[in-house]
Formats: C-alpha cells, sequence, structure tokens
C-alpha cells in the first residue's frame, strides 16, 4: 500500500501494484511410489522449485500459475504413507 498526502484533504492509500499474488498452503498425502515420483518432478522438471508451473487451482479448478515459495516437507506417516507439504505462490 502506498500512502500520501495531497496539498488539500485526507491522505489518499492505494495498492503499489494492480496484479495479486497469494500463498497458499498444503498437504497432500502420498504412497512411497507417489513422493518419489514427486521428488524427481521437484528436482528435475522444476529445477529444484526454481521454474514455475502449472496447476488447476484447488478450489475453483481453473488453470493456475504456481511457484514455490518455500523448499517442501514431508513425514512419513504409515507404512506407504507420506504427507508431503508445500507453500505455493499462486502467480498472476
Amino acid at each position: 500500500m502506498i500512502r500520501f498526502q495531497p496539498d488539500v484533504g485526507p491522505p489518499i492509500v492505494r495498492r503499489r501494484g494492480t496484479v495479486t499474488t497469494y500463498i497458499a498452503t498444503g498437504i497432500f498425502r502420498m504412497t512411497n511410489e507417489q513422493i518419489a515420483d514427486f521428488m524427481v518432478f521437484h528436482k528435475e522438471e522444476l529445477k529444484g522449485g526454481a521454474r514455475r508451473f502449472s496447476w488447476a487451482h484447488p478450489v475453483s479448478g481453473a488453470a493456475a500459475t504456481w511457484t514455490f515459495e518455500e523448499a517442501y516437507s514431508y513425514r512419513h506417516v504409515d507404512d506407504d504413507v507420506y504427507d508431503l507439504q508445500v507453500t505455493l505462490r499462486r502467480m498472476p
């Protein structure tokens, strides 16, 4: 936000830009095979998270462009079950 005081009247507040992005976090339950596939995809296709990728918005279903905001993490839940946690940025 930008705030400035005109010569006359109250301060004016405006958005810095018209393009908006937002952060989304999610947890995906995966099998051993799925988490392994994800790791290869992240390393090879996304160059360790540096590249953007297309993925349907989880709520609207509309095509969207995303990038990793932070490194992903995962935890072993059960025999063939992992929880993958991601923090993504929805790009304009």
